[in-house]
């Protein structure tokens, strides 16, 4: 999650939530292989990863809400979910590594503008509707 325990304690100081996006991101998309769907990103798909991650991302401290992907059928899995949410336990946290293992995370080349002091935005995903000349300030 990219929110840290230092994010959610400025949030607490302030009398703010955090709000999770993309709280079923699976990460970036394999180099090889095809993809599932026509996104920028990869998603988990089955429900019981869903349920993994959302109970990850509601278990985090100070997280109010959560945004799910706009894709409908995830949509719906990641509300169920949501309603059927209990605390992470010690199986539940191996099995979400085991998941996350090997996987990018979903904003490293912003991680490493971020890491290099680099000032200048650019671009990082090119096929994305939403990153466009306009919005470099």
């Amino acid at each position: 999650m990219a929110a840290s325990a230092a994010d959610a304690t400025v949030a607490a100081e302030r009398g703010a939530g955090v709000i999770a996006i993309k709280p079923i991101s699976l990460g970036q998309w394999p180099k090889e292989g095809q993809r599932k769907r026509e996104w920028w990103y990869n998603s988990v798909e089955e429900p019981r990863q869903v349920e993994l991650a959302m109970r990850f991302v509601l278990s985090q401290e100070g997280v109010a809400t959560a945004l799910p992907t706009s894709f409908l059928d995830l949509q719906d899995k990641t509300i169920a979910a949501a309603k059927a949410f209990k605390p992470l336990d010690g199986e539940a946290e191996a099995e979400l590594k085991r998941m996350a293992a090997n996987r990018e995370s979903l904003f490293l080349t912003e991680e490493q503008q971020v890491a290099l002091n680099l000032k200048q935005w650019t671009p990082v995903y090119p096929d994305s509707p939403y990153e466009r000349a306009s919005a470099i300030g």
